[in-house]
């Protein structure tokens, strides 16, 4: 489909009567800090890496993050009814930060700010297999899954609608993407699953893949 496209500066905002999806673009450099906002009306806004990655999706609010590659980044955004205001907002910091590509530099602001559940422990296999469960979330929760995990191994999280991140045994933070993660395990020991709900409740099915 065809998307309107319209650039945002480095310290931008659009505000817009919005009746179709509409594609938002601006540059930004590897390391540098962004934030997010979605503000008024009824939209729904999908932040995109250069390669095409979903870093976060917005009903509102603001969304913090490290980008993690240089190009031109995107953000779709769908009203939410047949027309309605919108106003999207990017800032965008000079300040990178070295080595970016190390994933744990990324960042999140509900890693921080959400409600936390108890934490599962995934028992279904020992060394090698997958297990599939279904997690429930109230708005503005997150749901930690641990997983034990050997050296040399992949670990491989699927979900709907959702944000993953993955912390290694001494709490570094690994990875933070929408629906799918893949980490390379370079130590033994148990793996911390976050599964990051939205400001909705909200059921989705969880892959975990260990092979």
């Amino acid at each position: 489909m065809n998307y309107p496209i319209k650039s945002i500066s480095r310290f931008g905002e659009i505000k817009a009567i919005l009746n179709q999806p509409t594609l938002y673009i601006f540059e930004g450099k590897e390391g540098q800090n962004l934030t997010l906002g979605v503000y008024e009306g009824t939209s729904k806004a999908k932040l995109l890496t250069p390669s095409g990655e979903g870093l976060t999706t917005l009903y509102s609010g603001e969304w913090k993050g490290i980008l993690p590659e240089s190009g031109i980044y995107r953000v779709l955004v769908y009203p939410q009814q047949e027309s309605t205001n919108s106003a999207i907002k990017v800032d965008l910091s000079q300040h990178l930060t070295i080595n970016s590509e190390n994933y744990s530099r990324l960042n999140d602001w509900r890693l921080l700010e959400y409600t936390y559940k108890s934490s599962r422990l995934i028992k279904s296999f020992e060394n090698e297999g997958k297990s599939s469960l279904e997690i429930s979330l109230f708005a503005e929760q997150i749901q930690p899954l641990k997983v034990r995990c050997k050296l040399g191994q992949t670990l491989t999280i699927k979900a709907n609608a959702v944000t993953i991140a993955v912390k290694s045994p001494t709490g570094q933070l690994l990875a933070l993407k929408e629906e799918l993660v893949s980490v390379s395990v370079t130590q033994n020991g148990v793996y911390q699953v976050l599964v990051i709900g939205e400001d909705y409740p909200m059921t989705t099915p969880i892959s975990i893949n260990l092979q």
